[in-house]
């Protein structure tokens, strides 16, 4: 978020930049094997922000996660 903004969390805002945070949103997430999760994204003021490339607005299924060699990283929500 910080490269997308072009500043880091914390630092006074300007309204020459035009967008600024806007706090977090959650949305539930299908994946196989780990049932639904809920991720907390950050997000902007004008909506511009996507929270990793390739990461479709909308999206509601995980391919994939089965292979994240870290599960214990993940936080499930039940």
């Amino acid at each position: 978020m910080s490269e997308h903004l072009g500043y880091d969390r914390g630092e006074p805002t300007s309204q020459a930049r035009g967008n600024a945070r806007n706090g977090t949103t959650s949305k539930t997430v299908d994946s196989s094997g780990w049932g639904p999760l809920r991720p907390v994204v950050p997000r902007d003021r004008a909506g511009t922000f996507t929270p990793r490339p390739g990461s479709a607005k909308g999206q509601r299924r995980l391919d994939g996660l089965d292979a994240c060699e870290s599960p214990g990283l993940m936080r499930r929500w039940n």
